[in-house]
């Protein structure tokens, strides 16, 4: 506590308001909460302290369903997009050489490196003839700026886009792959328009003696309460890099049965010197592997038919709640002739004279059902001429809907990536599976029968949709030697395959028995992040599908146009991105859009839809001013009677200030509730200036500077997470005060002592108290889980105390 010439006092305190394990690009409220020290002025003539109370420990958060066997990677998140990291690295010899000498590039760098995670600015031209020779050459100019040896990389692929090439490498020591190594260079014809650097830059390595798989095989399984089935090892050594060095592993999969006969099948990676288990993730996708062989269609030159017909059925094309409909049976196989499937109508016509008799089942070009392991089938006699055809009484509604709509999506599927045959094949479709109120995808995909409040789940069209999605989403990485790491990624991603089919952003209505709710749904309240990050996939996925489905809508409301430009951004590998690391993912997303949407190789000059994409993704807290800087002192008094002087300093790097509308200054006095906004002038280089009104001598005043780009969102803070609809921890000055001291909370408690929770307190979210915060876990252990912080942010060493409301009671668990 201190006292000023004015009878004034000034207590400082410091508080976390969001959880710290969430670091992203997208803005600066995506940042780590790290405020700086805060102060709060307030007047000796009352007797106790009055404060208005932050909301950042008192709000209680939704449990969701976390595998408690999972263990996440220790990925350096805390690093990767830390305002101090990314400011340190855009000024490294490396980056200011690669900039000087290709103008108009921006990028964001890999925690703990020199390197470029993402690059991206106005074509660079190659030389090469093909994309393979371009990037090599490429990769030996950026070897020698960022100071990696080229020659421990190996060209891995490269994938053709409608409009783009991207090539990528993989690193090589010692004779072993690091398995999440990748150096990508993105071309749009010869011109390179963005790279990605994530390799081992120094060989950090963790060695050792290599221990015997049948250890890694016990250290994998290691604390899992299911029945084991299998244990399979996936490839030889491999380096993986770490926030705790690069290991040597062998990655493990787990095939285990769960609650409720549900399968987990965790994928484990184990330090092959020390049997530790690294990390250990369920890779089964459920709605709340390996496919079958592939089937060609026989084509065959058409001559004169003798038998033809029409196949079909009655089923639910939409869900229980739409009511069922008679349709044609596509793609289903026929024992005729050799072989003959029926086209998308349920029609067939072969050469072959009748009658003749023969089996049908419900199996075809791209989805075989089974319930408990057999195919519905019926025998039938077939006539010279029309067939009329009906599967009605031979296999059920759940059977005949799920083979139904598994046509659907996969012909859905093929309109956008044609040339994508790896799930050109007979997808198993199990139906009835043991359980209730769910359905999951593990190289197959499987359905609930009704029990406990829900419906058959292979009823519902766009869940069958939504499964089938998952399968899209891996076996395309996987053809392409890709990891679909991200959980979050995977459900949003699978939910807009199932939207874009529907035009429905309703998804799953018909689930519940009792009720018409779906299980998700996108055209109300929008996921935002990181606030609605709570580290379940499913609630994370929301984020980024709804970023996609509310840029279908700013572009019109167009599907096709929509999922063309999804197509093309979704080989931008942005969900190798490991659980816990959405801030990576969702960022690359954005840029891939962008650069899937650029018709000239440069985005400086805009795209054709650059303004929906912004809006779309800034909706959902994906912003464009990426990597927005604003520095200030708070300005902790000022003079009465005189207007007063407000300046910060806005860093953002070329090509994204082209996009900065304005600095805007806003401000309140005393306990008004509406906050006032000043424009702030560019007065020279990075700095920009304006004006608080006049006040009088005790006038406190709260504010905070936002960035606002050319489309209007504000996509930038400080102090990061104030808004005018949440100002948790603005800035603070009082005027007419002379400052004489400061109080710390940990080493200056001579200086007098705050009384707290007295009558007439204006808290709202729980009472004010000077302590050691307690950190609050929705997994104790699990940092990526946290809600309520456990440390206070300040720069003095051994820094324990700071002021807080409604104190955790533990962090096992407890949600506060």
């Amino acid at each position: 506590m201190a006292i000023g010439e004015d009878g004034l006092v000034v207590l400082e305190y410091r508080i976390a308001p969001f959880p710290q394990s969430i670091f992203a690009p997208n803005s600066l409220i995506s940042r780590p909460a790290k405020n700086p020290f805060m102060k709060l002025l307030a007047s000796l003539f009352v007797l106790a302290l009055s404060l208005v109370s932050v909301n950042c420990l008192s709000q209680s958060t939704p449990v969701h369903h976390v595998d408690s066997h999972e263990i996440k990677l220790s990925i350096p998140e805390t690093q990767l997009y830390s305002l101090e990291h990314q400011q340190s690295m855009r000024r490294s010899v490396s980056w200011q050489t690669f900039v000087e000498s290709h103008i108009g590039w921006s990028g964001f760098f890999s925690g703990g490196s020199t390197l470029p995670h993402r690059a991206y600015g106005p074509g660079i031209i190659v030389s090469g003839s093909t994309p393979e020779e371009r990037a090599q050459s490429f990769v030996a100019e950026l070897s020698e700026t960022f100071n990696f040896e080229a020659s421990s990389l190996t060209l891995f692929g490269s994938y053709a886009a409608k409009d783009l090439d991207i090539v990528e490498f993989k690193q090589i020591i010692n004779g072993y792959p690091v398995s999440n190594s990748r150096l990508i260079v993105k071309f749009q014809g010869s011109k390179v328009i963005l790279f990605g650097i994530d390799l081992d830059q120094e060989f950090s390595l963790n060695t050792g003696d290599v221990l015997s798989s049948e250890s890694a095989t016990s250290a994998a399984a290691n604390g899992i309460g299911y029945s084991i089935v299998n244990i399979e090892t996936n490839g030889g050594l491999s380096w993986l890099m770490l926030g705790t060095g690069t290991h040597l592993v062998r990655e493990l999969t787990v095939f285990s049965v769960g609650e409720d006969n549900m399968p987990a099948n965790y994928h484990c990676w184990v330090d092959a010197t020390t049997n530790e288990l690294l990390g250990r993730v369920n890779t089964v996708r459920y709605s709340g592997g390996c496919p079958q062989c592939k089937k060609g269609k026989e084509i065959r030159t058409m001559g004169m038919m003798s038998i033809s017909g029409n196949v079909t059925a009655e089923l639910y094309p939409v869900s229980i709640l739409e009511g069922s409909e008679t349709v044609g049976l596509p793609n289903l196989f026929l024992n005729l002739d050799g072989g003959v499937y029926t086209d998308e109508n349920g029609d067939f016509s072969v050469n072959q004279n009748g009658p003749t008799s023969t089996t049908i089942g419900l199996t075809g070009l791209w989805s075989t059902v089974l319930t408990d392991g057999a195919t519905p089938e019926f025998n039938l006699q077939l006539a010279d001429g029309v067939n009329s055809i009906s599967f009605d009484g031979n296999a059920n509604l759940r059977e005949l809907s799920a083979y139904n709509s598994v046509n659907r999506i996969h012909d859905h599927m093929k309109t956008y990536l044609p040339d994508f045959d790896g799930l050109d094949i007979s997808m198993n479709t199990n139906i009835d599976v043991a359980g209730t109120c769910n359905a999951f995808y593990d190289g197959e995909i499987n359905f609930f029968d009704a029990g406990g409040g829900c419906n058959p789940s292979s009823l519902i069209a766009d869940v069958v949709y939504h499964e089938y999605g998952h399968a899209i989403n891996d076996i395309f990485y996987q053809d392409n030697g890709q990891p679909f790491n991200n959980g979050a990624m995977h459900e949003g991603y699978a939910d807009l395959w199932a939207i874009s089919l529907t035009n429905n952003p309703h998804l799953g209505q018909g689930f519940f028995d009792d009720s018409t709710d779906g299980i998700r749904r996108y055209d109300i309240n929008p996921k935002v992040y990181p606030q609605d990050l709570v580290g379940e996939v499913h609630a994370d996925g929301e984020i980024i599908c709804g970023a996609w489905y509310d840029t279908h809508l700013l572009m019109g409301g167009d599907w096709n146009a929509t999922m063309e430009l999804f197509s093309e951004a979704y080989v931008g590998w942005q969900a190798t991105a490991m659980n816990g690391d959405e801030g990576t993912a969702f960022f690359d997303v954005l840029i891939d859009v962008l650069q899937a949407d650029d018709d000239d190789g440069d985005l400086t000059n805009g795209t054709p839809n650059d303004l929906a994409i912004l809006e779309g993704f800034a909706i959902h807290g994906i912003y464009l001013l990426a990597d927005a800087e604003i520095i200030h002192d708070n300005l902790l008094s000022a003079a009465g009677e005189t207007m007063i002087d407000i300046e910060a300093d806005v860093l953002i790097e070329f090509p994204w200030n082209v996009y900065l509308e304005q600095v805007n200054l806003n401000y309140k006095i005393n306990n008004e509730v509406t906050w006032s906004q000043a424009v702030l002038t560019n007065t020279s280089g990075d700095t920009y200036a304006g004006q608080i009104p006049a006040q009088d001598n005790g006038t406190v005043i709260a504010y905070y500077f936002t960035l606002e780009d050319i489309y209007g969102f504000e996509s930038g803070t400080s102090p990061v997470g104030v808004t005018a609809a949440d100002p948790t921890l603005p800035y603070f000055t009082l005027v007419g005060v002379q400052i004489e001291a400061e109080q710390d909370c940990d080493f200056n408690e001579d200086w007098g002592q705050w009384q707290t929770g007295v009558a007439g307190d204006l808290a709202t979210a729980g009472q004010w108290e000077l302590n050691i915060p307690i950190g609050s876990f929705a997994v104790l252990g699990d940092p990526s889980t946290i809600v309520a912080p456990d440390t206070q942010h300040t720069d003095v060493v051994d820094a324990e105390f700071c002021f807080i409301t409604q104190q955790s009671p533990s962090a096992d668990g407890s949600i506060y």
